[in-house]
């Protein structure tokens, strides 16, 4: 299970990268034509807008996949300079529960807060005719991903802890 989180990250930072580097190219092109061709580009804008949420958002899961996201890194260490692994292990548990629970109720707030009033209204943007809830789904995909590798990380731990029960 590992093995295909890790996987899933590293496909997903490329296709980042690559969102990246087309957002680079969009904004290029909108400063081209604007200053020098004399023409606007109005959908750019919103585009590149909903690129960096989802890039945003979805960046933020494969961090937390890859382990790079903040935690409570001093007390793992001290943790881990005085060999008490129990405790650390303990600790990463308590955390994950802890960012389980704030992903489950910010995915219900991003769900009923944000995307069922749009999908209900049929709202859509106005310069491309965008179903309005389109970029507000990155937030969703984000939060949903970051829960499930929450959740993958407190039964990891969780065997961990068990596995180190047995050997003692």
């Amino acid at each position: 299970m590992e093995n295909a989180f890790n996987k899933f990250g590293e496909k997903a930072e490329r296709v980042i990268g690559v969102v990246g580097l087309i957002g680079i190219l969009i904004i290029t092109a909108n400063v081209v034509a604007r200053f020098i061709l004399r023409a606007s580009m109005s959908w750019s804008d919103e585009l590149l807008r909903t690129m960096f949420i989802y890039g945003y958002f979805i960046g933020a899961a494969i961090s937390l996949i890859s382990g790079g996201l903040m935690g409570l890194e001093l007390l793992g260490a001290s943790f881990d300079k005085h060999g008490n692994v129990r405790a650390k292990c303990i600790l990463n548990i308590i955390l994950n529960i802890i960012n389980s629970v704030f992903f489950v109720v910010l995915g219900y707030y991003i769900f009923n807060g944000i995307l069922l009033p749009f999908i209900v209204s049929g709202t859509s943007t106005s310069t491309s005719a965008t179903p309005a809830w389109v970029l507000p789904l990155g937030y969703g995909i984000g939060v949903l991903i970051m829960l499930i590798v929450s959740i993958k990380n407190v039964i990891v731990f969780c065997a961990e802890a068990c596995k180190k029960d047995v050997k003692s």
